[in-house]
C-alpha cells in the first residue's frame, strides 16, 4: 500500500520502530476493533499479523482529505455499505453520510459487530 496522506505521530516513525512497539498497537487495536472477541472466524491477531511497512501505510491511509463527500458522489454503481452496530472507530453518523450521496447505496447495520464486522 501508498500512503496517502503521510501525518504525524506513531506511524512516522521508521519501520524498526514501529516493529518494535506493534504488539503495544495491536493490543489498542483489538480493544476498539472487535466486538465479539470469542467468536470471530479468524483470531483477532491474524487480522492484524503485517509487517510494519503495511501497517505504516495503511494508517497513514486513514487520513484521507479526498475520500469527502464529493469523492463519493463519483461512486455511482449500487454499493452494499456494511457497518458493525458496536464499531468504536467509525460512527454511525458517517456511514449513513457516504450512503446518502453514493448513487443506489444500501446501509446494512449487524447488531453484533465491531469495526471488524468482516470477520466478526
Amino acid at each position: 500500500p501508498t500512503p496517502l496522506m503521510p501525518q504525524r505521530g506513531v506511524f512516522s516513525l521508521p519501520y524498526c520502530m514501529l516493529a518494535c512497539i506493534k504488539p503495544c498497537l495491536s493490543c489498542g487495536f483489538y480493544r476498539g476493533a472487535f466486538h465479539n472477541k470469542h467468536t470471530s472466524v479468524v483470531h483477532m491477531e491474524e487480522a492484524f499479523n503485517i509487517p510494519a511497512h503495511v501497517l505504516q501505510h495503511t494508517m497513514n491511509g486513514q487520513v484521507w482529505p479526498d475520500g469527502d463527500e464529493l469523492y463519493h458522489k463519483w461512486i455511482t454503481c449500487p454499493s452494499l455499505l456494511i457497518y458493525g452496530a458496536q464499531d468504536q472507530l467509525v460512527s454511525l453518523q458517517e456511514e449513513e453520510d457516504m450512503m446518502k450521496v453514493m448513487y443506489g447505496s444500501k446501509l446494512e447495520v449487524i447488531e453484533d459487530a465491531g469495526h471488524m464486522v468482516m470477520i466478526e
